[in-house]
């Protein structure tokens, strides 16, 4: 991981990267590998990693297959190199549709 051995926390020795799953979506730690000829449809992927909104008095649902941006970081910028120590982070967040508000 950047260029360092993938250390156990990130699962060691190998990561499986799930195309069209974000990160937390993607398993860390396997027990065995079983091959499919169809998408897998888990508890996780078809009940719990969905968005859900109503349209016309419908349900619709829709898998996560990317995180809605919620916070922003404005400082450092991207790509900018920084001295080691300490670092001041700026940046903005919000709730969007969440039940409650951004407090700090």
């Amino acid at each position: 991981m950047n260029g360092e051995p993938l250390p156990i926390q990130h699962g060691y020795p190998v990561r499986l990267i799930v195309p069209g799953w974000y990160a937390v979506a993607s398993v860390k730690w396997l027990a065995e590998i079983e091959l499919m000829d169809q998408p897998f449809s888990g508890h996780y992927q078809t009940d719990k990693y969905c968005y859900e909104w109503e349209r016309n008095g419908q349900v619709i649902r829709e898998p996560v297959t990317l995180q809605r941006v919620r916070a922003l970081i404005t400082e450092p910028a991207p790509n900018q190199e920084v001295r080691a120590g300490e670092l001041v982070v700026r940046g903005v967040a919000w709730s969007g549709a969440a039940q409650l508000p951004v407090s700090r």
